[in-house]
């Protein structure tokens, strides 16, 4: 199996979902499922989403993006147990946190992405994006998969689209 088989074998997506629930489960203590995941129908707007972390992936095999999103309610729940402050609105801080969770969750990814794929991901600065019912729009034609959680503080979801076609994985030289 190539090495970019091996990350749309649904490993790379497996890693991805195993790093949100260690961080969710360690910094915030809220036991989290993970739901069975899917490829999101395109031109369907998933629904419930306030607050999105978006991290740009960039390696010489694949590029992609990974969206973690939430509702307001569940993410004031999980800002709550995880810094001990209660918001009734997202604001500065509230954004300030939903970086920083994604940030810790591409980290717990990184160093197994990197040790299975033989891949090096570079230092990420999470963007974040906030407002009543928002859609995350990637700009390619490629299908996102959406990884679904549910925790005590509510449910949420991760879309990841990964990219392979600027890849010279699985190509031969003719």
């Amino acid at each position: 199996m190539t090495q970019s088989e091996n990350i749309c074998d649904g490993k790379f997506i497996s890693l991805f979902a195993k790093a949100t629930k260690v961080t969710l489960e360690t910094q915030v203590g809220f036991k989290t499922e993970f739901l069975k995941p899917y490829v999101k129908p395109a031109n369907v707007k998933m629904p419930g989403v306030d607050i999105a972390g978006l991290i740009n992936l960039s390696s010489p095999f694949f590029t992609g993006v990974i969206a973690i999103c939430f509702g307001t309610e569940t993410f004031l729940k999980i800002y709550e147990k995880m810094l001990g402050e209660r918001h009734s609105e997202i604001n500065h801080d509230v954004r300030d946190a939903a970086a920083e969770l994604a940030n810790i969750i591409f980290g717990q990814a990184k160093l197994p992405i990197s040790k299975e794929f033989d891949v090096s991901l570079g230092m990420v600065i999470p963007v974040v994006i906030t407002g009543k019912d928002i859609e995350v729009v990637f700009k390619s034609q490629l299908p996102t998969i959406i990884l679904p959680f549910n925790t005590l503080g509510g449910p949420f979801h991760l879309e990841i689209i990964v990219d392979l076609s600027a890849s010279s994985l699985g190509k031969t030289a003719s």
